[in-house]
């Protein structure tokens, strides 16, 4: 047991300013924190607020257009069917036809300027046109070429998967013989990657090396093509 007569004290020294300087900074440090907050929460308080009254325009917006369109069709029966609603059609027309021409005639300048900004711009685009029509025109046709071939490739592509899918169907149901000859089927397919008949090409002679129908290297490829289709298709 403790001895009763035991004492124990504790000496604590302390630095009364760093203690106030603390406790300070503490106080200020809550007081940012509350601001966050509050500014937070002010914040989101406007945006709920906005998106409360965009809402609500919306929907303002929306019931008024219905109202607008059922009164543009009362008006329409109006105009077709009241002599005096019809004589008072007649006359805002012919107060806006005036009130166009007033306009068209103020703003004539304008025009003007714009007609010719306009043709100075086909003028300029003629020029430049004429002056690389060479590239122009070998770019033209390169660029359709281009296209044709690629669209050709990918219907090859998607075809001939569409040929393995049905080959992998026919060997999971066990239908081997049927497998066979839809995968025969689907080499030939492939092999139209190779045909030149299904590209276009410039006219003329040069160097094939590199496309579809280099027939050096199309065996190379070919069988690099069919590797990559087995390998796709779980082969």
């Amino acid at each position: 047991m403790a001895d009763k007569t035991l004492k124990a004290s504790i000496q604590v020294d302390m630095d009364a300013k760093g203690v106030a300087k603390g406790v300070a900074a503490t106080n200020r440090e809550l007081d940012k924190l509350n601001r966050t907050a509050r500014s937070a929460a002010r914040a989101a308080n406007i945006t709920a607020g906005i998106d409360m009254l965009q809402m609500g325009m919306g929907m303002i917006q929306t019931a008024f257009s219905a109202v607008e369109k059922r009164m543009s069709e009362l008006a329409a029966l109006s105009n077709k069917y009241s002599p005096e609603a019809m004589n008072a059609s007649i006359q805002a027309e012919l107060d806006r036809y005036r009130a166009d021409t007033r306009i068209g005639q103020a703003l004539a300048p304008g025009a003007i300027e714009r007609s010719r900004a306009d043709a100075e711009m086909a003028a300029g685009e003629a020029a430049r046109i004429e002056a690389n029509a060479s590239n122009v025109n070998a770019g033209m046709g390169a660029t359709k070429r281009f296209s044709n071939n690629l669209m050709s490739a990918l219907n090859i592509v998607l075809e001939t998967g569409a040929g393995l899918i049905a080959t992998n169907e026919a060997r999971l149901r066990g239908d081997f013989g049927r497998a066979a000859e839809l995968s025969a089927g689907t080499d030939a397919m492939a092999g139209e990657l190779f045909n030149a008949t299904n590209y276009t090409y410039a006219p003329g002679t040069g160097s094939a090396r590199g496309m579809p129908y280099d027939e050096a290297g199309m065996m190379r490829r070919q069988t690099e093509a069919m590797e990559k289709l087995a390998r796709g298709a779980g082969n």
